[in-house]
């Protein structure tokens, strides 16, 4: 009986010992395998995080001003009025009250390659408009937004750009000033001196290439402007977000400190468990952040009840185009976006359509184009097309003739003339404002009959 007894402690004792390692193997693997950036990583290619900035209490005190529905700066917009990206809040629209609606403030969807350790940062405005299936109506996407409880608003945003999104990080306005002073200050260089003093407290920043405080982060991103310009309220959004992961990246070793993850992890909300999260910090230490791109929804607003709703071009085949162009530069070590930045186009209305030279603008700047001229050329009845290589680099206008699949590519350099005619030449559609010999272009877009408004046929 003894005997017996004795055997049966042992295989006991055996059994738990097995079950221990069983279940240390267990964890360890599902540690491994829930690290879900590494895994990212390891399939290659670049991937795609959406950052979710809230303002739970409001700290943006403008955002729900009924004259805060801005269209490249415009407030009022009406139906079909082009725009070029939005309303100056991606979380209230005129007529709506902040209280009434998502506390969600702005979406920027981060894209990287860990190959080529370049970056992008694409604004979403949560008024784009679109069919909402659980509501079975028209409504702007934000509506799908829950703090916390992200999945519906990232599946639809995904379905929108037509690319993935991998994961996400969420925090608040309240928090902000709290991460940015665990980093010691964001440094953001400020074109034009911040003055708001109708606020409390006032927002005074001078311009120039600053470290800011928290709270002063938190101001930069309060203020809404003189002009409330849509473009420069993005803007600061994209170079708070991009100073931001600078600054994470530079202070990375540091989270390997339990008590400076977790007031990190305290002040945030995220898919990514702790593994993860380290795994992304550690990547943004080689995040190439100077030259990351900056793109936003361009599209028309339109008046959809009581609010005004982005639906962007082309029923968002240019969006989808511009993503998928953006993800595939970021994968390129000689980015097409940076040779793109660096190439001036002049855009010329060949035909009877009214604004079709200012929209093809648009499609051009979402591609990374510096666009410095729009105008009509010297007739309105070119029946094709022409891309007109104004400085020897034919390659270059082969790219942007790429861009609306157009074959009519021609050499013709740019000749100053005192006066008159573009080198003698008086049907040339472009003619010289001064007498240099620099070009002020590289590359001429003259839109012709067969260009219907994307692509030449």
């Amino acid at each position: 009986m003894s005997r017996r007894g004795g055997f049966d402690k042992g295989f006991l004792l055996l059994l738990v010992i097995v079950l221990i390692l069983v279940g240390t193997g267990i964890f360890l693997y599902a540690q491994v395998r829930t690290d879900k950036i590494t895994e990212l990583v390891k399939k290659g290619g670049p991937f795609t995080v959406a950052i979710f900035v809230t303002d739970k209490t409001h700290v943006v005190k403008w955002q729900g001003n009924s004259q805060t529905a801005l269209s490249a700066g415009v407030s009022g917009t009406t139906a079909g009025t082009a725009s070029t990206g939005g309303t100056a809040s991606s979380g209230t629209v005129a007529g709506k009250s902040p209280d009434s609606g998502s506390s969600l403030l702005f979406t920027e969807l981060f894209s990287y390659d860990p190959k080529t350790h370049k970056g992008s940062l694409l604004d979403v405005p949560g008024n784009v408009g679109s069919l909402i299936g659980s509501l079975q109506k028209i409504d702007r996407i934000d509506v799908l937004f829950k703090p916390g409880k992200v999945e519906a608003y990232q599946n639809k945003i995904a379905s929108l750009v037509g690319s993935p999104i991998s994961l996400y990080i969420e925090t608040d306005m309240t928090e902000i000033p709290k991460i940015v002073d665990l980093l010691d200050g964001l440094n953001l260089f400020i074109a034009n001196p911040v003055q708001e003093t109708n606020t409390n407290p006032m927002i005074l920043l001078p311009s120039g290439s600053l470290t800011l405080d928290g709270s002063k982060v938190q101001s930069y991103l309060s203020y809404k402007g003189p002009s409330g310009s849509n473009i420069e309220i993005i803007a600061r959004r994209q170079r708070f977000v991009q100073a931001l992961l600078k600054a994470i990246g530079g202070h990375a070793a540091m989270f390997d400190k339990r008590g400076v993850y977790d007031a990190f992890h305290n002040w945030i909300t995220t898919d990514m468990n702790r593994r993860s999260l380290l795994s992304f910090i550690g990547l943004m230490s080689k995040l190439d952040s100077e030259k990351m791109t900056f793109q936003r929804v361009l599209g028309v607003d339109r008046t959809v009840g009581n609010q005004v709703l982005i639906f962007p071009h082309y029923n968002g085949r240019l969006l989808r185009e511009t993503m998928q162009q953006t993800l595939t530069s970021l994968s390129n070590p000689q980015s097409a976006t940076a040779q793109a930045m660096t190439t001036r186009l002049q855009i010329l209305n060949g035909t009877l359509v009214t604004g079709l030279a200012h929209r093809t603008s648009q499609i051009f700047q979402s591609f990374g184009y510096d666009v410095v001229s729009v105008g009509n050329a010297d007739r309105q009845d070119y029946a094709h097309t022409e891309i007109l290589d104004r400085t020897g680099n034919l390659a270059q206008a082969q790219k942007v003739a790429a861009v609306i699949k157009c074959t009519d590519i021609k050499n013709q350099p740019f000749t100053a003339t005192p006066a008159g005619g573009q080198g003698g030449k008086a049907a040339a559609p472009v003619q010289a404002a001064t007498a240099s010999a620099i070009p002020p272009y590289d590359v001429t877009i003259v839109l012709g009959q067969n260009f219907d408004g994307r692509y030449c046929k």
